[in-house]
């Protein structure tokens, strides 16, 4: 049997190392912080798993041995912009002043 590395022709380009989008339709409406913030919790970690960007959720110290910084960086972004386009504006802008 091949080993992963020969399966992917030898290369180990970050493009190749990180997951593929999975494309499915989700209904989440933004969070405006008049829901149920453990549901829409729950939901949004549902989409990021669709997208298999939930790793990030862990934290960097938890990082797969296997990933570099730089591809822990592109799935962060990614997971950061997926979470910040289901949160409504004024949770945005509350979410920024506290996070800068």
């Amino acid at each position: 049997m091949a080993s992963d590395k020969e399966a992917e022709g030898g290369s180990s380009s970050m493009q190749q190392r990180l997951p593929q989008s999975v494309s499915m339709k989700m209904e989440l409406k933004p969070f405006t912080g008049k829901e149920n913030f453990t549901l829409w919790q729950r939901r949004m970690k549902s989409a990021l798993t669709q997208q298999n960007l939930s790793v990030v959720l862990a934290g960097k110290e938890k990082k797969p041995a296997t990933m570099t910084d730089a591809e822990w960086g592109v799935l962060d972004e990614l997971a950061r912009g997926a979470i910040e386009n289901y949160i409504a504006d004024e949770v945005l802008i509350n979410v920024m002043r506290k996070t800068q």
